[in-house]
């Protein structure tokens, strides 16, 4: 995934940037359902908003490539009365979707590292090797 610079004109807390930079975090694991994986992930940092956006923004990404592969691009409608369906919307359009472009511009991890740490403060400590038995 690509990334711009959060101070060029993106519309984005550090929130919803922690979540472009984790939300396909899970692609490998279950490409049906990355976005729940991704979603349990953060869940105990971000938002109800953010979480439901994570679990559901592969059904909603379906709206870009959908008719290439047979499935319905409007399959998202089904989750229109939901009060996060703007902003998934949004968050696909914006971030995910954008991201497939070779030309879009990027700025290295580094440059997100500190929105990273006040988002998901707590200190990874690795376990002791006694704790791994």
């Amino acid at each position: 995934m690509h990334f711009r610079r959060m101070d060029e004109g993106a519309d984005a807390d550090d929130e919803v940037v922690v979540c472009a930079l984790f939300h396909d975090v899970g692609e490998s694991l279950g490409p049906m359902n990355h976005g729940e994986v991704a979603a349990a992930i953060l869940h105990p940092y971000i938002s109800e908003r953010n979480h439901w956006m994570l679990a559901h923004h592969g059904l909603f990404q379906t709206y870009f490539y959908g008719e290439h592969l047979g499935l319905d691009p409007n399959a998202r409608d089904e989750y229109r009365s939901s009060p996060y369906f703007d902003c998934t919307a949004a968050f696909c359009a914006d971030w995910d979707e954008v991201s497939f472009d070779p030309d879009y511009p990027s700025e290295p991890m580094a440059t997100f590292e500190p929105i990273v740490r006040r988002v998901l403060p707590q200190t990874w400590t690795p376990p002791s090797a006694a704790n791994d038995r």
